[in-house]
């Protein structure tokens, strides 16, 4: 029975990490740190942003497990186990994703789409030149809609791939005012989402708030650049307050209303 305690203690002995090699494992997460700092501040790759984020953090995770978490030096089965975990994550997500991304446009669950009118919410005199009270409620909704979580509280991204609003070049609809209502209707594949539930008055707000982050001069619009978002300057309320647009929300009530149903 002693013969059996010794072996199955000697099997177990925890691995010591020695202070050379602790260092050089906290160098090289230091120098990948870094590496993310400059990829997500001062270089843009496109569409491989994403991919080379996830690497470098795929990187410093293995090193940490690896050395840190002991992975390295523990037995092949219990590496096992605990890889086997994202096994069956990557399974749960390439399953849950080829459900999704295989359906038609037709089989996707939308809901109704109920027409309000436009105006609905603060309305504001002129919403297509910035104020101080419409620009007060861009950055109310800048908030409301989490638009911080991407592009920072103070407008450079936190993320790679998202715009960065203090930079002038590379704005892919266009740095207008009526550009950027433009991409908040149709969003920008494959990460920036479209804003059906916000009203064009939003939208509007939105984008002054957004050109508070740059101190170049805004790139002026013309009739024909707001017509395209369904703006009219040449009125006072820019066409907005008599007019309707679909938007695709629906009220608390009738939404549960329709899920009790099912």
């Amino acid at each position: 029975m002693s013969q059996y305690n010794e072996n199955e203690e000697d099997q177990h002995e925890h691995h010591i990490l020695s202070n050379k090699t602790g260092m050089r494992v906290f160098l090289l997460l230091l120098f990948l740190t870094f590496i993310t700092v400059i990829t997500a501040k001062f270089t843009h790759f496109g569409s491989f942003n994403f991919l080379i984020a996830m690497l470098i953090a795929t990187a410093k995770a293995a090193a940490v497990m690896a050395y840190f978490m002991g992975l390295k030096y523990d037995t092949t089965v219990n590496r096992l186990y605990f890889l086997s975990g994202f096994l069956f994550l990557g399974a749960f997500l390439i399953l849950t994703g080829a459900d999704m991304w295989s359906r038609p446009p037709e089989m996707r669950v939308t809901g109704p789409v109920i027409k309000v009118v436009a105006g609905q919410g603060p309305s504001f005199n002129r919403p297509f030149e910035p104020s101080a009270e419409i620009l007060a409620h861009g950055k109310k909704l800048y908030i409301e809609n989490a638009c911080q979580t991407c592009h920072g509280e103070d407008g450079v991204n936190i993320l790679p791939q998202a715009r960065n609003f203090k930079k002038s070049e590379g704005w892919k609809n266009g740095r207008r005012t009526s550009e950027i209502v433009y991409t908040l209707v149709n969003g920008i594949a494959p990460l920036m989402n479209a804003y059906p539930t916000l009203s064009t008055t939003d939208k509007l707000a939105l984008a002054h708030y957004v050109h508070t982050f740059n101190p170049d001069p805004v790139p002026a619009d013309d009739a024909e650049s707001f017509k395209r978002v369904g703006v009219d300057p040449t009125k006072d309320d820019g066409g907005l307050a008599a007019a309707v647009e679909a938007r695709e929300t629906m009220p608390v009530d009738f939404a549960v209303e329709r899920y009790m149903e099912k």
